[in-house]
């Protein structure tokens, strides 16, 4: 008889554990239930927020496009800019080499004339048309005015500091 009591005795004590642990697993059960109800809640804001997020995705990526048009459409203007002030650079450079050359042959031939003094043009003077000046600057003296004399102050430039910005 003490072996059955004992093993009745074994037996209830494991009837008690086990009533206990269905009261704790009812327990978490209860709780996962109600957590079900706010995971639903926290899923419904979750698809609310994965949509905002699309859609401000989709709206970006046509700012972005309408961006990048904007952008080629400014880079082909600036190209075509850039194009024409290459030509006009280049004619400027081409105008201004020839103007060094007309400068330097008026030097040359300026020089080889600076021996020679002419007398105006009397046709030029009687039909009462100013004359041209002559290659010769600034135009000869008679002997008996002297040339009028630069001061050194009206030669070089001003040396005042300038003014800082």
């Amino acid at each position: 008889m003490t072996l059955g009591l004992f093993l009745d005795g074994a037996l209830i004590v494991l009837v008690a554990v086990m009533i206990g642990f269905c009261v704790v697993l009812n327990n978490r059960l209860k709780v996962l239930k109600n957590s079900e109800s706010e995971m639903g809640g926290m899923l419904a804001a979750f698809q609310a927020a994965a949509a905002s997020a699309e859609k401000g995705v989709t709206e970006m990526k046509s700012a972005g496009e309408g961006l990048v048009r904007d952008l080629a459409a400014g880079t082909r203007e600036g190209k075509a800019l850039r194009d024409e002030l290459d030509v006009i650079l280049s004619s400027g450079q081409r105008l201004a080499d020839r103007l060094e050359g007309l400068i330097s042959g008026a030097r040359r031939t300026m020089g080889s004339r600076a021996k020679e003094v002419t007398e105006p043009d009397e046709t030029v003077l009687g039909s009462g048309v100013p004359p041209r000046r002559s290659a010769l600057w600034p135009p000869a003296r008679s002997s008996g005015s002297p040339a009028p004399r630069v001061s050194a102050a009206r030669s070089r430039p001003s040396q005042r500091p300038r003014p800082r910005c």
